[in-house]
């Protein structure tokens, strides 16, 4: 999947590059940043990554048939970087006509499947962060094992122009409201729902969403706790 990289960049005001193949987009801004070689808004996207990385040391399935780009960002805002990047996808999608949801923290839905990932990590001593998105775009590409989780946007109607797709989620990240946390409830529908806590195996009911993006649960026996994304990850039931 090719991207037309001036495009982005003259619409959307980033320096963006493309690759046919690289390992991965997170890994690479990651470097630019430490060497002091990028700024808020550089962009770079892939055809493919040989790499690629999800939550908690996760490989990213990544063939061609997907769109790979990440982007650099301020890390003042911790989980909520996340957040907005989460309602930034979801607004692009929504806007081409689809009807996504977001699982917290960090997952875009059609059909209940995943079909984008999201991946934001700081940068030590920088005070900038990278965030990685990645978008399912035909379900041939997908690997037979990720069938059952996971899909694509060609199930659930026309392929968007990749391009368009990008600048899409880049122009929504850059205008997400001060409301964001509202903005994201509106996706997720998994509140009220009965949800299982991956590291315990206790099942509770996703209750509610923090001002920093914790997930509120509440228990059978009526205990209320605060979910934080670094900690802990749950199922939908």
């Amino acid at each position: 999947m090719k991207f037309n990289a001036d495009m982005i960049s003259r619409r959307t005001g980033r320096r963006v590059e493309f690759y046919d193949e690289i390992d991965s987009t997170n890994a690479e801004l990651v470097r630019r940043v430490k060497s002091g070689d990028a700024v808020i808004g550089d962009t770079v996207a892939a055809a493919r990554q040989s790499a690629g990385r999800g939550r908690r040391g996760n490989s990213f399935s990544s063939p061609d048939g997907g769109i790979y780009f990440s982007f650099v960002a301020e890390n003042k805002e911790g989980a909520l970087v996340t957040v907005k990047s989460g309602v930034a996808v979801a607004s692009a999608l929504e806007s081409l006509g689809f009807s996504p949801e977001i699982k917290w923290v960090n997952d875009v839905l059609l059909g209940g499947k995943k079909v984008c990932g999201i991946l934001a990590e700081a940068v030590a001593g920088t005070g900038l962060c990278v965030v990685g998105i990645g978008i399912n775009l035909k379900s041939e590409s997908l690997p037979e094992e990720l069938h059952g989780i996971a899909s694509a946007l060609d199930v659930f109607g026309e392929v968007p122009d990749a391009d368009e797709l990008v600048c899409r989620v880049l122009e929504r990240y850059d205008g997400v409201t001060r409301d964001v946390i509202g903005e994201y409830k509106k996706y997720m529908k998994m509140l009220g729902r009965r949800v299982t806590l991956k590291q315990t195996g206790e099942v509770a009911t996703a209750y509610d969403v923090t001002p920093l993006g914790e997930l509120t649960v509440e228990f059978d026996d009526g205990r209320i706790s605060t979910l934080n994304s670094g900690e802990i990850s749950i199922r939908i039931n």
